[in-house]
């Protein structure tokens, strides 16, 4: 992208544009002075038709974001579940997230919320929730996710034991969900 490196900006919409590559993306947004204050952020993508950011590009755009940055939508990229350690500290300034399409479960987005018992003993568990720093996510945008994600097993978010009233962002559930699309 040719843009004087003056430039300042805080919106960048990405989203649905098929004739970009995701190279030149990360490149861009790791590389470029313009966008260390940038705010809202869209590398949304129709993943019917195109995917813009494959697994090591998400890895490459998830480490290189700026604090700045409220609003990050990423859905249709091609997110893991070793993506789970790079979307966390983002949820601890952002306020919206799209990330659906993707392939994470609900364990993987519930640990966006709530520490997650993992390996740790009790003792450091219960360190770990202590000093956990509680989510700030207003909205999140979990469109397309398989319907056997969401609801699976007892931990599901719309399961017989839904995890919505655990998700709370500061005292506050989120704002917003989104959730549509089939299996």
């Amino acid at each position: 992208m040719s843009m004087p490196a003056t430039a300042d900006l805080t919106h960048l919409n990405l989203g649905r544009c098929n004739h970009i590559t995701g190279t030149g993306v990360v490149d861009f947004l790791i590389s470029h002075a313009a966008i260390s204050g940038l705010v809202y952020l869209n590398l949304a993508c129709d993943t019917s038709r195109y995917r813009l950011l494959w697994e090591a590009d998400v890895e490459a755009v998830l480490r290189n974001l700026p604090p700045s940055l409220r609003s990050l939508n990423m859905s249709g990229a091609k997110i893991m579940s070793s993506h789970t350690p790079l979307l966390l500290p983002l949820t601890k300034h952002l306020e919206e997230l799209g990330i659906g399409f993707t392939d994470l479960t609900m364990k993987d987005i519930n640990s966006l919320f709530l520490p997650q018992p993992l390996s740790y003993s009790e003792e450091e568990f219960l360190n770990v929730e202590i000093n956990w720093i509680p989510s700030t996510l207003r909205y999140l945008d979990l469109s397309g996710i398989p319907a056997s994600k969401v609801s699976e097993g007892e931990g599901g978010m719309f399961g017989s034991r839904p995890e919505i009233p655990k998700l709370g962002t500061a005292g506050d559930e989120i704002g917003r969900w989104e959730r549509c699309g089939g299996e």
